[in-house]
């Protein structure tokens, strides 16, 4: 019999290489044995944010943070899925948190960054995404984005460079 910890790698493999039925069917089962199980719960809260179910992800994600809250991914997760929901203030509460638990976390940052673009909050998001430039330099995401805040802010000759 497999150990829980490599069938949840297993689940991980199939979830990362795009199986999402397989991947969400061991999620689910690992779920059955340990429903308290943070990772798993961000896992499957993750890949339900991927495949569009916000519901069951703010579930799942929500569950994950309140078991683990100084963990900065199911922060992140849960802030994306929030934000796509239209729940902009706990998006933006979930994403500065991200960013506090993981001030090295480019992701953390250009995720709020996002937040605030959504509410033309540009001069807050330039200086998220300034700063996640100067973490990943080669991140084309982080690039994009800052050209946006750029633009929306008039600084059109900054954005061309």
């Amino acid at each position: 019999m497999h150990s829980y910890e490599n069938r949840i790698l297993n689940a991980v493999n199939a979830h990362q290489s795009g199986q999402f039925e397989p991947a969400r069917q061991a999620y689910l089962t690992l779920l059955q044995e340990n429903q308290n199980d943070p990772a798993v719960l961000r896992y499957l809260g993750t890949l339900y944010l991927q495949t569009g179910n916000l519901s069951e992800a703010e579930t799942l994600l929500s569950r994950a943070v309140a078991l683990l809250p100084k963990e900065p991914s199911g922060h992140l997760h849960l802030s994306m899925v929030l934000h796509d929901a239209g729940k902009t203030d706990l998006a933006l509460a979930h994403a500065g948190q991200a960013v506090l638990l993981d001030r090295k976390s480019h992701d953390a940052l250009n995720n709020r960054a996002l937040i605030y673009q959504s509410l033309n909050r540009h001069d807050e998001a330039l200086r998220d995404l300034q700063r996640a430039a100067k973490l990943r330099p080669i991140s084309a995401e982080v690039w994009t984005n800052l050209g946006v805040s750029q633009m929306a802010l008039d600084r059109k000759k900054e954005a061309e460079t």
